[in-house]
């Protein structure tokens, strides 16, 4: 399955991009694995709500703690 993701780097510089993976989780490791924190993973094809705009630095914190917490 193919995903679209928002990422941070550790330059914290928002990256974007397409990856491949088995599955959500799967996909997220990946970019851990490459540096980067994850903002958003959406599978190519899905039909996605955004709100628009960059995501608040508090958001990025709880979804880096939330990864880490779940092993992600």
């Amino acid at each position: 399955m193919r995903y679209r993701y928002q990422a941070i780097d550790a330059q914290k510089q928002e990256v974007s991009g397409i990856l491949t993976a088995e599955a959500e989780r799967e996909a997220a490791r990946q970019l851990q694995r490459r540096g980067l924190t994850p903002l958003s993973l959406t599978s190519v094809g899905a039909k996605t709500r955004t709100t628009g705009g960059k995501p608040k630095q508090r958001d990025i914190i709880r979804l880096a703690r939330w990864c880490r917490s779940n092993g992600v």
